[in-house]
C-alpha cells in the first residue's frame, strides 16, 4: 500500500521497513555508494518477500516510487544491482548517465542499469515522476539486448498507456504477495 512518511538526516539502514514504506520529506542522506536529497512527497511500495531461488529465476519489482519532487532533490549513487525505469509525468529533470547529461520532460522514460555510476535530479522547482526498480531472471540479459546500445532516455507517445499497464502490474504484484511463502 503506498503512503507517505516524514523523515530527517538519516541513514536508510536507520529506517525500519514500515518507514522506508513511507516517505516525505526534506532530508539529505547517504547510503552504500548513494547519496540523496528529498525535497517533496513519496509514496512507494517495497520489495514483496520472495526466496533467492525465485529472485535468480523470475524478474521481480525491487520497488515502485512515484514522487513529487521540489528544487534540490537528487539522487546519485553506482553500484546498485537493480534497473531502473523512470517516467518523467510533469516538471523537468535531469539524468546523468555514462558521461552524459539528458533532460527530462513530460512523457520521457528512461531505462538505466544502476551499477552504473547516475544522477538524476530536478530542473527548476518541481519534477513528478515515478521510477520502478527491477531485477531477476533473465532482466540483465534483457537490458543488455535493447537498451544498452540506445540512448537510455526516449520519448512514450502514449506514457497514458504505460502508466495504466504499471498499474496494472503493480496490483498484481501486491495480490501475488498472499500466495508467497
Amino acid at each position: 500500500v503506498m503512503s507517505d512518511y516524514s523523515i530527517s538526516n538519516r541513514t536508510m539502514a536507520s529506517l525500519t521497513p514500515e518507514e522506508l514504506e513511507k516517505m516525505s520529506a526534506e532530508a539529505a542522506y547517504a547510503v552504500a555508494g548513494a547519496s540523496f536529497q528529498i525535497t517533496g512527497c513519496i509514496s512507494a511500495i517495497s520489495e514483496q518477500p520472495m526466496t533467492e531461488n525465485a529472485k535468480q529465476q523470475f524478474l521481480y519489482i525491487q520497488s515502485f516510487s512515484y514522487m513529487k519532487m521540489g528544487g534540490g532533490y537528487y539522487t546519485r549513487r553506482r553500484n546498485y544491482d537493480s534497473y531502473l525505469l523512470l517516467l518523467t509525468y510533469s516538471g523537468k529533470g535531469e539524468l546523468i548517465y555514462k558521461g552524459e547529461s539528458y533532460t527530462l520532460h513530460p512523457g520521457s522514460l528512461f531505462v538505466i542499469d544502476c551499477r552504473e555510476e547516475h544522477e538524476y535530479r530536478t530542473l527548476g522547482n518541481s519534477w513528478e515522476h515515478a521510477d520502478l526498480h527491477i531485477h531477476g531472471g533473465n532482466v540483465g540479459f534483457l537490458y543488455q539486448e535493447y537498451f544498452s546500445k540506445r540512448s537510455p532516455v526516449f520519448p512514450l507517445s502514449n506514457w497514458k498507456e504505460y502508466q495504466n499497464r504499471l498499474e496494472r502490474l503493480l496490483k498484481e504484484n501486491q495480490a501475488l504477495t498472499l500466495y508467497r511463502n
